[in-house]
């Protein structure tokens, strides 16, 4: 998650009874491997499309406004659209995260 979180970095861990919102820091086990965890941020929402190209990550066609990230993605992904109770999520170090433009729209209760 760097620029936003570096190894070492103190977490304090809140439980939230909310909607979960574009912007947010989530934490969880990778689909990929459960054994470990992984801190992404929410990008896209259940029922819109996602997709990135040309440096942009686009929500139903819109481009994304991100300060918080390392650099424009150098990859293309879509377009999906994303599943109901399912969100994308993208490391703010876009291009050296594994994250959903690896796996996929991620189920998060």
């Amino acid at each position: 998650m760097e620029p936003t979180m570096h190894d070492g970095d103190n977490i304090k861990l809140l439980a939230v009874d909310r909607e979960l919102k574009r912007g947010d820091i989530v934490f969880f086990s990778s689909p990929d491997s459960p054994s470990i965890n992984m801190a992404k941020r929410i990008v896209g929402l259940p029922g819109e499309t996602f997709d990135v190209k040309n440096g942009q990550v686009l929500i139903n066609g819109i481009a994304l406004s991100e300060t918080y990230i390392a650099e424009a993605p150098s990859y293309v992904y879509g377009p999906v659209v994303i599943p109901e109770k399912s969100y994308i999520i993208l490391g703010d170090n876009r291009n050296h995260s594994s994250d959903s433009h690896n796996f996929g729209a991620v189920p998060l209760a």
